[in-house]
């Protein structure tokens, strides 16, 4: 990923959050939807002061966060680094987005 030619540091510590994030999603895709939905889309993306990791599915379930496993894992991670995390329906298809955003490290001022 590019998050450091978007000026993030190397080693920041939101980027090793961040892979972990993306990592659990896309393995849940391919565990749990890629029987109904072969294909998934990843986005990340940076805002003015957040990281934002999208992962859209067409599998119609729209998992808890409290049935344990990977995104309870996600959901705790998000919380540690005062994020947010949604899971909401798709409103093109049938399908599901997961949302992340986990907040910058502040910028060093000269």
């Amino acid at each position: 990923m590019h998050f450091t030619t978007w000026g993030l540091p190397r080693g920041a510590v939101v980027l090793d959050a961040a892979l972990l994030i993306v990592t659990e999603l896309v393995t849940n895709c391919v565990r749990h939807a890629a029987e109904r939905s072969p294909q998934l889309g990843l986005t990340v993306s940076l805002g003015d002061s957040y990281l934002e990791v999208l992962v859209a599915d067409q599998h119609p379930r729209v998992p808890g966060v409290s049935a344990g496993g990977g995104l309870q894992v996600i959901a705790e991670l998000v919380y540690d680094f005062g994020g947010h995390l949604a899971i909401a329906p798709s409103t093109l298809s049938a399908g599901k987005t997961v949302r992340v955003q986990l907040p910058l490290p502040a910028k060093p001022t000269p």
